[in-house]
């Protein structure tokens, strides 16, 4: 820690406080931040959530306190003042967990996978029963390898029809000024 220029003996002042990150929500579901707070390699105070227990371990990769409780989030931020060793520790771990399961080349990996799992069980594309005549279910040009690439157009209904030429529909609304 540096040496406080703080007038007042035995305290420190804000700008003395190790980086950390404190995130007090409730119902967020997957908060990117903290994430982003351990690409940073930054120690992270929160409260328990359904996502934020998904990223951090109590302890381990970043410390819990209890949802309206600003006396434990003071605690625990005092926590981190006296044992500076911690906030490195934490916010080592959170970077290493983040690389390991949040960083693009490992996201991108689970996406094309899922790809390739939903493709295996022929779940693609969808029965025509499930499209309920919406027009964004349509016929691509891989479910239709008996056609021409430009007569692989979006096709209302029956997404295994393919009506050729018909020019493609906005899916924005009519009164939206978007075309």
């Amino acid at each position: 820690m540096r040496p406080c220029n703080s007038s007042a003996i035995g305290r420190t002042c804000p700008s003395c406080w190790p980086a950390s990150f404190i995130w007090l929500a409730r119902g967020e579901g997957m908060p990117h931040v903290i994430a982003e707070a351990g690409a940073a390699g930054l120690p992270v105070i929160a409260t328990r959530d359904n996502g934020t227990e998904q990223q951090i371990t109590d302890n381990e990769t970043g410390l819990f306190v209890p949802h309206g409780s600003p006396p434990a989030v003071a605690a625990t931020l005092g926590r981190l003042l006296r044992e500076p060793g911690l906030g490195r520790r934490l916010g080592r771990n959170l970077r290493h967990k983040v690389e390991r399961e949040y960083s693009a080349r490992v996201v991108i990996r689970r996406w094309e996978a899922l790809f390739d799992e939903v493709i295996a069980e022929g779940a693609w594309p969808p029965p025509a029963a499930a499209s309920h005549g919406h027009p964004r279910y349509h016929a691509s040009r891989e479910s239709l390898p008996h056609r021409r690439p430009q007569e692989a157009v979006e096709a209302p209904g029956d997404p295994s029809v393919c009506r050729a030429p018909s020019p493609p529909r906005s899916v924005w609304p009519a009164d939206s000024g978007i075309a």
